[in-house]
């Protein structure tokens, strides 16, 4: 499917946003602030891009921002974390009423990478 399509995949489009995260944006290691704010932004952008698409489907898309904190355990290590932000993109059908409908989908990734990775999505 060609770039320009409204409701279908596009291969185009995927690899327009590979490119952008692991040849312009590159390896976004997570003490690297700068580049993972430039990647959110990116990412936040292409989400933003689709609200009208949602729209003209039937599905109301919403971004909410998170900053969480906390501590985790690894091995013997406790490894704590401040700051550290979160996108939650919901998708739902127009007229979704939450008090009585249940169920939803959840999609999770991280935008940070390996040390030496080009930092593909």
């Amino acid at each position: 499917v060609g770039y320009d399509s409204d409701t279908d995949f596009s291969e185009v489009r995927a690899l327009d946003d590979l490119a952008e995260l692991s040849l312009k944006i590159g390896s976004r290691a997570g003490s690297q602030r700068f580049v993972i704010e430039e990647t959110r932004r990116f990412i936040v952008h292409s989400i933003e891009e689709l609200v009208p698409l949602g729209g003209k489907m039937g599905w109301n898309i919403t971004i909410e921002k998170v900053t969480v904190e906390g501590a985790y355990r690894w091995k013997t290590q406790k490894y704590f974390y401040k700051n550290l932000h979160h996108l939650l993109v919901h998708v739902e059908p127009d007229g979704y009423d939450h008090s009585t409908c249940q169920g939803s989908l959840l999609v999770n990734t991280h935008i940070d990478s390996a040390v030496a990775s080009p930092g593909a999505g």
